[in-house]
């Protein structure tokens, strides 16, 4: 999803993902499986790092570097696969249409340069709990 100058949406949802993690239980019930060379025992519950996937450097060049105009590949911000969230398409929409509004009306809208860093906190879902702006 593009904005204006290539600005990509995808990537700012990749990098920014709110939530972290989720618990499941493994697929396969009957057997033991292995991924990545840890032993999964059969019906276990698996915490699957999320965010984490979206930073791998095996898939993404430069993986902790923010480009909002990276070229636009899968990522897992609203997971995959059966779980994958069922609003992901209302939701893509909805940041679109916000931050279009929001950016048409503030023209030059900024982080506050005299505010302090922003602080993002949360294990599951993550957010900061402020994020002072300015415009002209």
């Amino acid at each position: 999803m593009k904005f204006p100058g290539g600005m990509d949406l995808n990537s700012m949802m990749r990098q920014a993902q709110e939530m972290q993690a989720n618990m499941q239980k493994a697929q396969n019930e009957l057997a033991a499986t292995e991924v990545e060379g840890m032993a999964i025992p059969a019906g276990s519950i698996v915490s699957v790092g999320l965010g984490s996937a979206n930073h791998d450097e095996r898939y993404w060049e430069h993986a902790e570097e923010f480009d909002i105009l990276r070229p636009p590949r899968q990522h897992i911000a609203f997971a995959w696969g059966p779980h994958m969230c069922l609003g992901l398409h209302l939701a893509r929409m909805e940041t679109r249409v916000a931050l279009t509004r929001v950016l048409d009306r503030l023209p030059n809208l900024r982080l506050d340069p005299d505010a302090e860093q922003p602080f993002i906190t949360g294990m599951v879902f993550r957010a900061p709990n402020a994020l002072p702006v300015v415009w002209d």
